[in-house]
């Protein structure tokens, strides 16, 4: 066990949660970013939202959460289908 497993499960754990809700944010969270830079569209700057620089910072989140986080959930929950589908001793007491 290592001093990364608790924080781990516990971001896996906040991710099976909020799977959903935090992906349609960081969707919408590129597209605004990147729609800032288009001047017909006249986005209001919104520090960390449409700033400069925040395509990059929405990138490396949907990377985060794409390439590592997703797919951690995903494992978890095959090993918890797997878990559900052996069979279970009955205890005859």
């Amino acid at each position: 066990m290592s001093l990364l497993d608790p924080i781990l499960t516990a971001a896996i754990r906040f991710g099976e949660r909020h799977e959903r809700t935090i992906t349609i944010l960081g969707g919408a969270w590129f597209v605004i970013s990147c729609a800032s830079w288009i001047p017909q569209l006249g986005v209001p700057e919104v520090p960390y939202l449409t700033d400069r620089n925040s395509w990059m910072f929405s990138g490396a989140w949907n990377g985060i959460w794409w390439g590592a986080v997703h797919p951690a959930l995903e494992k978890h929950r095959e090993k918890l289908e797997a878990a559900d589908k052996q069979p279970q001793a009955i205890s005859r007491d």
